[in-house]
Formats: C-alpha cells, structure tokens, sequence
C-alpha cells in the first residue's frame, strides 16, 4: 500500500511539487485536520490552540501547501503539546501511540526524514541510527507490527477525508494455502472493516470459488462478509468489448510519432466484433488476452489476422505466460516473511506434481506429500515422504526468513519436536542466503545435526518459485487456459533444470559422500565472531572489487558462512567503515564509508 501511495501524481492531475505523492497529500491532510479539532477543543492549551488556528486560518482543504508551510514554520514550538493532546482526542482513539508519534514528526525535518519516515511505514529495515533519528526503535517487518502502521495510516485516512481503496483481486489463489489461510486472510478483511470503517475495501473472486471460501470462515466474519451484498459482475455487451480495445490501442498509437487516424488499426471495427462474437469474451481480462495473442501473430496474406484460438496451441501460451512473470519477477518487490511463505507453498506444489506424476527426482520417488502440523503449533510445515534404492526418508519442511529471536527459536523447538516424536527423519528449513540465523537458533539447530539442516536459496530461486507461484493463480483465475494441474506440470517441464531446490533436498535427504552431507552448523559458534580475518577480506573486497555488495553475495564470494559475514559486518559498521542498508527486498546490503578508504 505504501508503495503505491509513494508514486508522484501527474502534473495533469496534482502540481504541487511540495506534496506530490498520494502519501504526503494524507499525512499532510491528517495533520492539518487534527490541528483543526484541536483549536475547537477545550483541553488544548490557549497558547496551541491559538497558534494552530493561525496554521488552519488558510483553508488547508483548499491551499494544502500554504498551511503545510505555516505547519512546518511552527512545529518546532508547538510538536510536543501537539502530539500529547492529540493522543487523547476521541477521534484517535483507534490509532497506535508508538506508530502516531513517529508520523507526527513529519512537519518536523527535510525531505530525507520525510522519506525515512515513508520507507519506515512501508516496513524497511532501517539502520539503528536511522531508528533512532525517528525516535523509535519499532520496525514494521512483521504481521502484527505492520497491522499497527497499516491501520494508523487507514484511521488517519479516514480522519483527513482521503479515503483508501484496498483491492484484492483473484483471492480464490488462497484456497491451494489450506482452510488456515483463507480464513486468516478473511479475518484480517473483516478486522479491517471492523476497525477502520473509512477505507473501501474490493475483494474480487470468481463467482464458482465463493461458496468455498466462505464456508472455510467463522460465522462472525460470514456476517461481516456479507453485512454488504455480493455484485456479480455482468458479462461485458459487445460495445463495451469494443471501448476496450479502442481504449488500450489508443493508447499504444499516442506514444507513436506517425499514428493512425483510427486508433482499432489494423483492424477494423467490424472485425473486433466478429471476434468478439465469434470469441464469446464477455470478460475484460479475456478481451484483452485474445487481442493480445491476435495481434502478436503476424497477419496472412489479405491483411486478415489470424484467429489465435485456432492457430496458438494453449500450452505455448502458458509458456509465454511463463517467461513474462520470470521477467515481471525481477522488478517485484516482496516482503522477505511473504517471500518465503511462497517458497514453501511451491515446494509443496512442485513435491505434489511428483507425486502424482510419479516423477523421479534424483532416482528418488515421492511417496507423500502433505501439509503437516507439529503438536502443540499453530504453524503448518510440508512433510515430504521419499523413497530411492530401497530407503525411506520423510523430511519435514519450513520455509523463514525472519530475523527475530524468538520467532526463529521456535522454528527450531518444532524442529525438535517433530524429531524427537518420530514425526520425521529429517528437519529442514528453507532459507535466502540473505538473512543469518540469529545466535540462539544457531544454538538449537547445531543440537539437531546431522538430522536438523538449512537449505539456503541463492539469489533468483525465489523469483523462479514466485513466477510459478503467480502462474498458478492465473490459471486458477482463468487468465491462462488451462487448469491449474497442467498449468504445474508445463512449468515443472519448462523449470526443471533450473529448478535445483528439489534435487538439493533429496540429497540432502539422501547423502552418498561425506561432502554431500547436509549443510549444518558448527556446534558452537566462534568465540570471537569479530575474526579479523573475515573483516580484512570483507574491507578488502569493498576496497577494490565493488564498493556496495550484497551480504548474501560476499558469502559465496568470499567462501564464508552467511552468519559469519553478518558477525563480521556488525563489528564493521560498530567501527564505522561500512554501513548496512536494506535493499527494496530488505536484504542487507554492505556499504563502504569514505573513512575506510584512508585506513
């Protein structure tokens, strides 16, 4: 959400260049409300409540940058008392202390703060120092701790009169997660009704999976569901058909120098009605999709194109559905806790493609795949039963990116728990090379050798699980046309050699050479994490090959663990010769500072 709100409006639609994004325009607009309650409000004092009419006395409705002006003039003298009776106003009473005091500091600096701030909201992983030059240590990289931000901005939203659009389009793709997930996915739906009643909320879903998904929810989020009825969306006349191609061509011929006058060029109006008839497409998302194919193809004699559904076998079109989202991949960004929720859920896909493929992997055949809960956990892992040369092996898998003690320590006590009960022979987390395992998991997961392991995923793997990830929503959508079963099969078919993670995880789980044993840990960590010999060939590195590198990347370039290299570039930036940042993945990213250039 914040990454759409940060896009700069047109000039055609906003020219105030001071507060041209959506996010701003809201912060802006919050604030400014705010100051208006309280110059009416009796609790503030004479000396706020007289020096925030003054801000107000504008019309910040009308002339929003001249009282963002007069606020920012004023809020050195007037944050403090500004935030103290702000928060015990009625009409914040729904929104976070913490998350609020950190938003009201946005009068307060330059732009470089502001957009701190902004990255902040979005749940960037800021340095300490930034942190602290936000007067907080909370960082918004989780489930619950990104619900505070999001339902304090939507509250404040609604506060300034800006109202929110929260769309979510194909949630029948939930259903393949298991009943846990659309139920909780529902349930965050509805506490967002609930609590923040000034945001708009879209849930788009195809008519045939509804009944499914609502019968996997509680009764209290049915009602809530359905407080409002359901709008079957009407197929498309074919006039409408039409305005949609016309639409989108016209827009493709006004980025051309020598358009033509009639922007349905080459065809004719007469003939996208024929293929529309001839098509039935009553949907805009099918529209679009034929005319695509349509005008891909290059016409025959006579000038007529080509009927796709005639001369495109469905199966080349998966492909090239394919190799579009590996390419959208690479320009996505997504949270590192989501990213590895979509590794998991694809291993299982990928798994069960085997299984009902009977399709060997390494010489070995999977026997079962499910989704498997350890006792006394709410958290569903993936339990793999293979079978090769007359052993039977059954791993149990999670996938985890995060970077929280506690969360990674109880990763590790089910790890446990599921090893000690005879529930699996074999544990295994699923992990980007970006993100070390904190100490105490190292700890727990050394105890675990050689039945415990981590199978890291280098760089891209993900993007490759995602694309197929999103593939499979398509064909659950019917953007792609075939059904899902085939749609895994092509891209298993199409993957295969690239797709490593499953041969990584039968050899671990079968090794035949001492040097293909699983990759664990030391069993104790070193005594002195700061080995000098790590720094200098990280300086070194950084010094001569490139002056910003990916922590995951001086890993496998250097030949180091990933835990030793983030040991070694904590004691770095605690020297002040590299600075850790976040990438848009939230990765760490070692940067050298000018001072170690001299040393």
């Amino acid at each position: 959400m914040i990454r759409q709100l940060s896009i700069r409006l047109a000039g055609n639609i906003h020219i105030d260049e001071r507060t041209d994004t959506p996010i701003e325009i809201l912060i802006w607009r919050a604030l400014l409300k705010i100051a208006r309650i309280l110059v009416a409000h009796k609790g503030a004092s004479p000396e706020l409540r007289a020096r925030l009419e003054e801000v107000t006395s504008a019309n910040p409705d009308r002339y929003l940058s001249s009282c963002v002006d007069l606020l920012k003039l004023v809020w050195p003298t007037v944050e403090r008392p500004f935030v103290d009776a702000a928060l015990h106003l009625a009409d914040l009473s729904t929104i976070d202390r913490e998350v609020f005091r950190v938003v009201a500091r946005f009068p307060r600096g330059d732009e470089p703060e502001r957009t701190a701030i902004v990255d902040w909201l979005g749940g960037a992983s800021l340095s300490s120092e930034r942190l602290e030059a936000l007067g907080t240590s909370l960082v918004l990289d989780d489930e619950a701790d990104a619900a505070r931000g999001l339902k304090t901005l939507l509250a404040l939203a609604s506060l300034a009169g800006t109202p929110v659009a929260l769309a979510f389009d194909q949630i029948e793709g939930t259903i393949r997660l298991g009943p846990d997930a659309v139920s909780t996915f529902l349930e965050v739906i509805s506490s967002l009704y609930n609590d923040v009643p000034g945001t708009v909320l879209l849930v788009f879903c195809q008519t045939m999976y509804w009944p499914t998904l609502r019968e996997q929810v509680s009764l209290h989020v049915r009602d809530r569901l359905e407080d409002t009825p359901r709008v079957i969306l009407k197929g498309l006349t074919k006039e409408e058909a039409l305005l949609i191609v016309e639409t989108r061509m016209k827009h493709f011929w006004d980025s051309v120098a020598e358009r033509p006058s009639d922007p349905l060029f080459p065809l004719s109006r007469e003939q996208v009605l024929t293929h529309v008839t001839d098509g039935n497409l009553r949907t805009p998302r099918a529209v679009v999709r034929y005319f695509q194919a349509l005008l891909r193809e290059p016409p025959p004699r006579g000038g007529v194109p080509r009927n796709p559904s005639v001369d495109v076998k469905p199966e080349d079109i998966v492909r090239r559905k394919l190799d579009t989202l590996l390419a959208e991949e690479k320009g996505i960004t997504r949270p590192p806790d989501l990213r590895a929720e979509i590794a998991q859920a694809v291993t299982h896909d990928v798994f069960k493609q085997a299984l009902t493929s009977r399709r060997k992997i390494r010489e070995a055949l999977v026997e079962e795949v499910s989704l498997h809960r350890a006792r006394r956990s709410t958290i569903d892992g993936v339990r793999i039963v293979l079978s090769r040369d007359g052993e039977r092996k059954r791993v149990y898998l999670e996938s985890s990116n995060s970077q929280h003690g506690n969360s990674a320590a109880s990763t590790m006590r089910r790890f446990a728990d599921v090893l000690e009960t005879n529930q699996a022979d074999m544990a295994m987390l699923l992990r980007e090379e970006a993100f070390p395992l904190p100490p105490a998991a190292q700890k727990a997961l050394a105890k675990l050798t050689p039945r415990g392991t981590v199978l890291r995923f280098a760089e891209g793997e993900v993007a490759t699980l995602a694309a197929i990830e999103s593939l499979l929503n398509a064909a659950a959508a019917g953007d792609v046309p075939v059904d899902r079963k085939t749609a895994l099969n092509l891209a298993v078919e199409q993957l295969e050699p690239n797709l490593a993670l499953e041969s990584r995880i039968v050899d671990s789980a079968f090794p035949t050479q001492p040097d293909e044993a699983p990759i664990t840990l030391r069993e104790e960590l070193p005594e002195d994490e700061s080995d000098e010999r790590h720094l200098a060939a990280i300086l070194e590195h950084l010094r001569t090959k490139r002056a910003f590198e990916p922590a995951a990347h001086l890993a496998s370039t250097l030949g180091m663990s990933v835990e030793n290299v983030h040991a070694a570039l904590h004691v770095l930036a605690t020297r002040e010769l590299v600075e850790v940042v976040a990438d848009r993945n939230r990765s760490p990213v070692a940067l050298l500072r000018p001072e170690a250039l001299s040393l």
